[in-house]
């Protein structure tokens, strides 16, 4: 990702500071609908707690004998005021923190207030009645006082006969300090329990964040769309398993070429090795115990699937020593030698012409050395013996051998045998027309070329190099033996010397003779190395061939 695609999909806000004010928010919210039902809840436990306190109060005011005495002798139609009375329960009220004690008349006809002027006046409030009827219960009315939480309870004579009633109060006023304390308690607790919130927040962000390794909403979805891009580009199959050897995922490349199997294309959350048994599994971490690399990872395989041969390599997907995963990589074997043919034949081609360039202009220098000396009669003898040292192996080749590719790379050959000082005779000893097969031809190109390059490397050093190779064809097969009078092979290397990487020449060689035996091997080919120390070496291949003529024949 460049610099600037950072730059802009990090200039709206960052993962981590967008989760932080989401939950803060969310947070807030909570603690505001906390509040409100903490506060109403706090509101009524203490109106609830007020309600009993003055009920209690209340019957145990109509329960004293000083009350039902004075209530007992009070006058029909009037009150008459009894100063001691009066002083006891402003004392009792004073003492229990109300705001009124009243004793009324079954007239509602008060007999007791915090204001004397008040005495003999008729209650207020008109929720006395059920409390003159017998009833104890608490009641909330406006009064001289204001609106108040009030208690009420009957007083009874010896004969439970109701001679009045007592009313004991708390003003609205009064409460509110004690719930304003007690909401500040509430506030100071939510807030704590906010903060905490918002550093839990924080902190969650910042591991949310770490575990997307860094990146933002932004960064992920550009990635993912890149690598989807990435694996739908890409030729070769990939397909990817989890660490239980469960496929999660297949690119339209590999899907193509799976689908020119008999069997059924794997689906997602299947396990690959079953339908599959023929790849090579990895040490994943439900079978491995220890999470690992595995030993053959990047290593290609060939491996055929009904029919198909493919080459296959994969990668243990590893994070933090710990095992994900495996990623396969497969394309089609014949794909991949197609591809290599071409590029061989493109540096066959190109080495022929560069050597046919050179000869060329070392000609030319001799023919313009003697124009320059006038001397014409050697000038025409030597264009002469070019002209028949060129022309005798083309028209030989050109009268048995037919495919012209072959005709062009062996004539460039033989430049190239003439500029290294290497006698290179060849001989075709029967018609060999020309293939029904470009990949015949390539092939063959990338056989002959190793083994006349091979053959040319073995005579550096040879005083008197020398280098025969015959062709011919019989039934349907093309018959090469290339026989040189180098140095040999060494006995104890020689039933090695087709393997890759074997090579007397040292480390990085060894790869010529492997590639032809691999191109044999895939078209039913054969190869044969006989060498003698001191003697040189002799190479017999064979080849199925077909011209066009055979092709429409089978």
């Amino acid at each position: 990702m460049t610099k600037q695609a950072q730059q802009h999909i990090r200039s709206r806000w960052p993962l981590s500071l967008l989760i932080a004010w989401v939950c803060i928010v969310l947070i807030a919210m909570t603690l505001v609908a906390a509040f409100t039902l903490f506060n109403q809840q706090l509101v009524t436990s203490l109106e609830q707690a007020q309600s009993r306190r003055v009920e209690n109060l209340a019957l145990s005011v109509a329960q004293r004998p000083d009350v039902v005495q004075a209530l007992n002798h009070q006058p029909s139609g009037s009150v008459r005021s009894d100063p001691a009375l009066q002083a006891a329960i402003e004392a009792l009220r004073q003492q229990a923190g109300m705001d009124f004690i009243v004793l009324m008349t079954p007239a509602s006809q008060r007999l007791t207030h915090p204001d004397p002027d008040k005495i003999g006046h008729h209650f207020q409030g008109d929720d006395e009645a059920a409390a003159l009827a017998g009833s104890v219960y608490t009641s909330r009315a406006a009064g001289t006082l204001g609106v108040s939480l009030r208690g009420f309870a009957p007083v009874k004579d010896q004969a439970q006969n109701i001679i009045g009633a007592v009313s004991v109060g708390v003003t609205m006023n009064r409460l509110t300090p004690l719930w304003d304390r007690h909401r500040t308690q509430l506030v100071l607790t939510l807030m704590l329990i906010g903060v905490v919130g918002a550093i839990v927040a924080m902190w969650f962000a910042r591991t949310v964040k770490r575990q997307l390794l860094n990146m933002e909403p932004q960064d992920i979805a550009y990635l993912v769309q890149q690598r989807q891009a990435m694996l739908d580009a890409i030729q070769e199959g990939v397909l990817a398993v989890d660490a239980e050897g469960r496929l999660t995922m297949l690119n339209p490349a590999g899907r193509q070429l799976l689908s020119r199997l008999s069997r059924p294309l794997p689906e997602p959350g299947e396990w690959l090795f079953q339908r599959f048994p023929e790849f090579k599994r990895p040490r994943l971490q439900s079978e491995a115990g220890a999470q690992a690399r595995d030993d053959g990872a990047f290593a290609y395989q060939t491996v055929t699937l009904d029919g198909v041969t493919l080459l296959v390599s994969y990668q243990s997907v590893l994070w933090h020593d710990e095992t994900l995963g495996a990623l396969f990589t497969f394309r089609d074997k014949d794909a991949v030698h197609l591809l290599a043919e071409e590029l061989t034949g493109v540096h066959r081609y190109a080495e022929a012409l560069r050597a046919s360039t050179h000869e060329f202009k070392n000609k030319l220098h001799v023919i313009q050395g003697l124009l320059h000396l006038q001397d014409y009669a050697t000038l025409n003898d030597y264009l002469q013996s070019v002209q028949d040292a060129r022309l005798a192996p083309s028209e030989m080749l050109a009268t048995q051998l037919h495919e012209p590719v072959l005709i062009g790379f062996l004539l460039g050959k033989q430049s190239e045998a003439r500029e290294r000082g290497v006698q290179f005779d060849l001989q075709v000893e029967s018609q060999i027309p020309a293939s029904s097969s470009p990949r015949a031809v390539h092939d063959l190109v990338t056989v002959v070329g190793n083994i006349i390059e091979n053959a040319f490397e073995a005579l550096l050093d040879q005083p008197s190099p020398h280098l025969v190779m015959t062709l011919a064809r019989e039934d349907d097969a093309l018959w090469l033996q290339c026989q040189d009078n180098g140095p040999g092979i060494d006995p104890d290397l020689l039933p090695h010397v087709l393997a890759k990487g074997v090579s007397a020449k040292g480390e990085g060689r060894g790869l010529g003779l492997s590639m032809v035996k691999a191109r044999l091997d895939d078209v039913g080919g054969d190869i044969s190395v006989y060498s003698t120390p001191g003697q040189g070496t002799l190479i017999e291949i064979m080849y199925p061939y077909w011209s066009e003529y055979d092709a429409n024949e089978h």
